[in-house]
């Protein structure tokens, strides 16, 4: 819901469209963050105050895909590249292309975890961390 909110005062306040898809996308991230954060091999292994930097596994259980975008304003174009491990941090999955049709920095990113996306549904993955 805070995101949808956030969304709502973005465009009413400073002019800053969030597509609904993107919206959803984030708000299931949030969702898998929270049951894995929640989960007890998570709450356990740690500490109160343990910094957290860099790539980190997920829980139990879950798959972590990694995504990214890039954007060249001048020509529109744009490229992804997805990144699938397992809980222990093994390699299961990578995919990459060029994106011909973005508009803008956020949609390239919006259309990174769509690939991401469907390339873990195309693998029947089911509890995943984007």
């Amino acid at each position: 819901m805070w995101l949808i909110w956030k969304g709502w005062n973005g465009a009413l306040f400073n002019g800053k469209v969030i597509l609904p898809k993107v919206v959803v996308i984030r708000a299931v991230g949030c969702l898998s963050e929270f049951q894995c954060a929640t989960s007890s091999s998570a709450a356990t292994s740690m500490r109160v105050g343990e910094a957290r930097g860099g790539w980190q596994k997920p829980c139990g259980g879950f798959f972590k895909i990694t995504v990214d975008g890039s954007w060249k304003k001048s020509s529109g174009l744009g490229a992804f590249g997805v990144i699938i491990r397992t809980e222990v941090g093994a390699f299961r999955a990578t995919a990459n292309g060029r994106l011909d049709w973005c508009s803008s920095p956020m949609a390239t990113e919006a259309l990174a975890f769509r690939m991401g996306i469907q390339l873990g549904q195309k693998l029947g993955l089911r509890n995943v961390i984007i």
